[in-house]
């Protein structure tokens, strides 16, 4: 593969989006304009002087981002950054800031009175096997640290918004340097929804926003998302010293080992990670109840092997990142502990979930 560097001549008229530079020494580049562009260096004007931290450039469908380190400071209104382009240079090319670099105090400005929030070292994870792995739109996340709050709040009251909150205990996250809704914030725990928008195949940032003692905004980090078109994963509990998967019978009680399923009986598995929906329903919005919002991409469920026709797959309705399968328990299926598995169709990586189930005939008797 051929690769050369080259840079642009990219210069900017800016408004100011705080009335007075004074000590919002940050550049925000959302609304800028090309007005020239030419070889060996991208050139960047701002009125209200540069405290350069990473800056994204985005090239055509790709966006690199560039650190500090490669971004030169001329004076307080230019700065100069350079960017490796692969094999050509591309068509269309705009810049930007992200939300913390433009909008929120950097983290070493953090009161020195008060305990420094981090991230820790397993960073972002999926927030149902709780592993550093590829996720996807849809996707439930959760990020791990120190500090991120002195408060613990959860989005339980979503019965008259409808839609998740955008911070929670003073926590934002920003996925592409927009809001993603949350689940919960506290000390050193952040869950939230991948949106549905998402990229998919690609790799992009999630970013975090604390609200300081001080009751500024604060940049703590960013952790690299790689997406997949689908991360299929199922819900699990905790009993004794295991954790089990969350699927219903027919009547929506759990299927446990106190009550297993029968041959041929309907149930539904309660995941996450299916993807995009069709029709879209708006990122942190929870799902509709008619028209249901079914999943865009096909998947295959099976059985200790058998091939069972998945009768509905999509997002439950009243929630968000939440998703169910649904489907028929083989007549010829064993009985004891069976293997499911639900699958990605034709997706390269494939992904699935695999879990057991128990079967037994006839069904328990509940009182």
């Amino acid at each position: 593969m051929r690769i050369f560097l080259a840079t642009v001549f990219v210069f900017f008229l800016l408004p100011n989006l705080y009335g007075k530079c004074g000590s919002q020494n940050f550049f925000d580049l959302s609304s800028a304009t090309v007005l020239k562009i030419e070889s060996q260096q991208m050139m960047l004007l701002d009125g209200c002087g540069f405290t350069v931290g990473k800056i994204w450039v985005r090239m055509s469908n790709n966006t690199r981002t560039i650190p500090a380190d490669k971004v030169r400071i001329l004076s307080d209104e230019l700065a100069v950054a350079q960017i490796p382009f692969v094999d050509v240079i591309p068509t269309f090319i705009s810049v930007g800031a992200p939300y913390l670099s433009s909008r929120a105090v950097p983290l070493e400005d953090w009161p020195d009175n008060s305990p420094m929030p981090s991230f820790m070292g397993i960073g972002l994870v999926s927030g149902v096997s709780f592993k550093p792995e590829s996720l996807s739109p849809g996707a439930v996340a959760s990020l791990f640290g120190e500090n991120f709050s002195n408060l613990i709040q959860a989005a339980d009251s979503l019965c008259c918004t409808y839609i998740l909150p955008k911070m929670l205990a003073g926590v934002e996250v920003f996925y592409d340097d927009g809001h993603v809704g949350l689940f919960y914030a506290g000390p050193n725990q952040i869950n939230f929804l991948v949106p549905l928008e998402a990229y998919e195949l690609d790799v992009r940032y999630v970013s975090v926003v604390i609200t300081g003692p001080d009751g500024l905004k604060y940049f703590v980090d960013e952790a690299p998302l790689q997406t997949l078109p689908t991360t299929p994963r199922t819900f699990m509990y905790s009993e004794g010293y295991g954790l089990k998967p969350v699927v219903v019978d027919n009547d929506w009680n759990l299927v446990n080992n106190d009550n297993p399923l029968n041959p041929s009986e309907y149930f539904v598995v309660i995941m996450t990670g299916l993807g995009k929906v069709e029709p879209h329903v708006q990122s942190g919005h929870l799902a509709p109840f008619e028209p249901l919002a079914r999943t865009v991409n096909d998947f295959v469920l099976t059985v200790n092997g058998i091939k069972v026709e998945v009768l509905y797959a999509g997002l439950m309705p009243g929630f968000a990142g939440v998703y169910q399968v649904n489907a028929q328990m083989p007549d010829s299926v064993g009985l004891g502990n069976v293997k499911v598995e639900v699958v990605a169709k034709n997706q390269v990586p494939s992904e699935k979930s695999s879990f057991v189930l128990p079967v037994a005939n006839p069904k328990l008797i509940r009182e």
